[in-house]
């Protein structure tokens, strides 16, 4: 496939959030949402706003606009017929509804495996299966890899096991997980597969036929989309699960039996939009839509991992920096959410302190509360996770950070490291500047560098009483593609 390089005046066209003179580092809880899914939602809203199921035109639009919903997913997903895509209000909702509608199969003593890097998404449902007699048993982290080994899975499975329920990616640890591999182990062992794809979708390309996954869910808000989430599964499943909406619904009624309520449809309608964004990125390969959406991601996935690969070599160079998951991207293998934690540093106060310069950034556990627990991580858990989706010029973000680190009077703070200085100016709004990045003085002893002019004073006061042994990762999550302009921050360079 002819690789293509990303229009990045063309991709922030796409996103009218970006002008509004923030810098969002916290989009891995939910991207910043295309300009066309907007309009998409407006012309259901304005043209097509009845009930579906009438036989006059208005109505016969809506149920067209929602057909048309299900076959973009369908693309999205390399879904085999549109039949196979359930829409929702968000993954957590669709998975409780997916365990509540599986009800009926299971038996006292079947078993469904879990795993320790999921969200709570994906745990709580089939946990809550335990007052009906299933057993729920945890596949545990492999501390070496620090992701999930399938080998390990395939010691836990038996002739109990009815599902498995993993994760494709840690929201926290940012490691792709195998997941075809996986599907094959739980096929052997005559189980099904339920993936959680929410840290996945805005990254990579989906392909639940070549995985051979049972059941695919992911949320369209972490996806340029609205508040929303959809739902894949194998045709002939869908058809074996309760119906969740009225008696009168029969187990064939696929998938409307699983949408009580019936969809939001003109958020389901923006769906359209994601797939042609998507597809408009790879647009030069030409071929069908799916191969340009495949190359569009092939283009999202070179940049992420050109940056990713930068900030976990800078990560990694610093002694009171530990990288909460594997500290190299080998082999494309991580996407760009990173977690980490400094030495002696309140991430809450951090948080706090980068409001003022109009920077978003979340620290917490990400409702991935079992993981960092069993991590042993503070309870306040405060992760770094950095989602990059653009690149910068090199020139400019080493000199921002230079200047920024040499503007400080004291020694600077850990989290004022490169990785941020390349993301507050990946919009070209800091001042080059040259020469080579390293770890300043200032940064390697302990001692105070001698006095500079300007600085991050205000945010220095902030966090000068915030120093605490031991404390949990700072959680920063960004993508760049989604961060705006950052005017506070010019004064500084």
């Amino acid at each position: 496939m002819t690789q293509i390089a990303l229009d990045l005046d063309r991709v922030r066209s796409h996103f009218p959030g970006l002008h509004r003179g923030w810098t969002l580092f916290d989009n891995a809880g939910g991207s910043q949402i295309l300009k066309g899914a907007v309009e998409r939602m407006t012309e259901f809203l304005f043209e097509r706003n009845v009930q579906i199921g009438g036989t006059y035109a208005v109505s016969q639009a809506a149920a067209e606009a929602l057909r048309e919903a299900r076959e973009a997913a369908q693309v999205l997903v390399n879904a085999a017929r549109p039949e196979e895509i359930v829409f929702g209000p968000s993954t957590t909702v669709l998975l409780q509804n997916l365990a509540r509608a599986m009800r009926s199969q299971l038996r006292p003593g079947d078993e469904i495996i879990v795993t320790m890097a999921d969200h709570e998404s994906n745990i709580g449902p089939w946990v809550g299966l335990r007052e009906f007699g299933i057993d729920v048993t945890f596949w545990p982290l492999d501390r070496d890899r620090m992701g999930l080994d399938p080998e390990m899975l395939r010691s836990m499975l038996s002739d109990r096991t009815r599902l498995v329920c993993v994760t494709q990616v840690s929201n926290i640890l940012g490691q792709v997980n195998p997941v075809a591999e996986i599907a094959r182990i739980v096929h052997e062992a005559g189980a099904r597969l339920c993936v959680d794809a929410v840290a996945y979708a805005p990254h990579r390309a989906i392909d639940v036929r070549a995985w051979d996954v049972d059941y695919y869910v992911f949320s369209l808000y972490k996806t340029y989309g609205p508040h929303y989430a959809v739902m894949y599964g194998k045709h002939e499943h869908l058809l074996e699960l309760d119906t969740l909406y009225h008696y009168f619904y029969g187990r064939d009624k696929v998938p409307g039996k699983l949408e009580p309520g019936n969809p939001s449809y003109e958020c389901a309608y923006s769906t359209l939009a994601i797939r042609d964004y998507l597809a408009d990125l790879g647009a030069a390969t030409g071929g069908d839509t799916r191969s340009r959406i495949e190359a569009g991601y092939g283009a999202i996935t070179r940049q992420e991992d050109a940056l990713v690969g930068r900030l976990l070599s800078y990560l990694g160079s610093r002694n009171d920096c530990r990288i909460v998951g594997q500290a190299r991207n080998e082999g494309s293998a991580r996407i760009p959410t990173v977690a980490f934690r400094f030495d002696g540093r309140d991430s809450g106060e951090v948080a706090r302190a980068m409001d003022d310069h109009r920077i978003a950034i979340r620290h917490g556990d990400f409702h991935s509360r079992r993981l960092v627990e069993d991590l042993g991580l503070d309870g306040k858990g405060a992760c770094c996770a950095c989602r990059w989706s653009i690149t910068t010029r090199s020139r400019r973000w080493t000199g921002f950070a230079t200047r920024w680190i040499a503007s400080c009077r004291r020694r600077p703070e850990p989290w004022a490291s490169r990785a941020l200085g390349m993301a507050l100016i990946s919009h070209g709004r800091a001042r080059p500047g040259a020469g080579r990045v390293g770890r300043p003085r200032c940064w390697r002893e302990r001692t105070d560098p001698s006095p500079r002019a300007g600085g991050l004073t205000d945010v220095r006061s902030a966090l000068a009483g915030a120093r605490q042994p031991a404390w949990p990762p700072l959680s920063v999550r960004m993508k760049a593609m989604k961060s705006s302009p950052c005017e506070p921050i010019r004064s500084l360079v």
